[in-house]
């Protein structure tokens, strides 16, 4: 059972290295322009399109994508925790050293107090619900997403 379990992991491991690898190599050919990437919208009113004119890409190609989307998205995560445990770790030395501004070679880090003044939309709308309406301007965008 648990060979088994160990064969299906290194599986899972090989396919996940794998794709990591199509990821990293499909964002190196967009970072160097050579990518075909169709941002044109199709128009599918047109009669005279057919099918196969009207969806460029295959959904071979598509779901290829998907996953490089995914699998670099995954790596960016990852990247960021680690960069976040880092400033955490040279935090906690700024912390010990009871100090604001750490130099260490070429670098100077700095860790300070910052104050600001954010208006506050929701006492706002609350004790002036009129004018919040009035100055309300309503916009439109486009949402990308990936669902399985």
């Amino acid at each position: 059972m648990i060979t088994v379990k160990r064969e299906t992991q290194a599986k899972a491991d090989k396919v996940g290295e794998s794709r990591t690898k199509n990821a990293r190599q499909e964002w190196d050919r967009i970072r160097k322009g050579t990518a075909e990437i169709n941002l044109t919208p199709p128009t599918a009113c047109d009669p005279k399109r057919t099918e196969k004119e009207i969806n460029t890409m295959s959904k071979n190609e598509i779901i290829s994508k998907i996953e490089a989307i995914r699998d670099l998205e995954e790596l960016i995560a990852e990247a960021s925790a680690e960069a976040e445990t880092l400033r955490d770790a040279i935090k906690q030395q700024m912390l010990a050293a009871d100090t604001e501004e750490l130099t260490a070679g070429q670098y100077i880090v700095r860790w300070t107090s910052v104050l600001s003044n954010r208006f506050d939309s929701t006492a706002f709308k609350k004790s002036h619900a009129d004018l919040y309406k009035a100055f309300t301007k309503q916009t439109a965008s486009r949402r990308f997403s990936i669902s399985a």
